[in-house]
């Protein structure tokens, strides 16, 4: 999908069921890049973006009836905005960590494992796990804020 914004959103995805596997498999990536300042007072008016998703998620079934699940979320997103020679030729890049032109940059990337598995034949006992792993980094200007 596209707009005329310039911006670009798509999705693909594929499933899969065989014997006594079941799986799934997405990406999603949003762009989002140009500068539109409406009012005209030298700032932009929406943000632009690169931001790249993948998901997935499995689930294996055994003869007796347990399940073992797995999914896994990965996230890369990379946010700017402000005046437009932040924008020119992605010079945002260049840019971060400097008070040469007003902006901001926010960069964040994440990760997610999680499922359960049946402990137990009849579904009694489930383990249910997770993991969580999340890093983002901003500048406005010169200022440093890391998360």
């Amino acid at each position: 999908m596209g707009t005329s914004h310039l911006e670009s959103y798509g999705d693909i995805a594929k499933a899969s069921n065989k014997n006594n596997f079941n799986s799934f498999i997405g990406l999603n990536y949003a762009l989002a890049d140009g500068f539109d300042d409406s009012n005209h007072d030298g700032f932009g008016d929406r943000i632009n973006l690169d931001r790249y998703t993948l998901f997935t998620k499995m689930k294996l079934a055994s003869e007796n009836g347990k399940q073992f699940n797995l999914s896994f979320k990965w996230l890369y997103e990379d946010r700017r905005n402000v005046v437009g020679d932040f924008f020119t030729t992605r010079a945002y890049r260049l840019l971060r960590r400097n008070d040469a032109i007003y902006g901001e940059s926010i960069k964040r990337y994440s990760g997610e494992v999680f499922g359960s598995f049946d402990l137990m034949k009849d579904k009694s006992l489930k383990l249910d796990y997770s993991l969580s792993h999340h890093n983002q980094n901003s500048f406005y200007v010169s200022d440093f804020y890391e998360a």
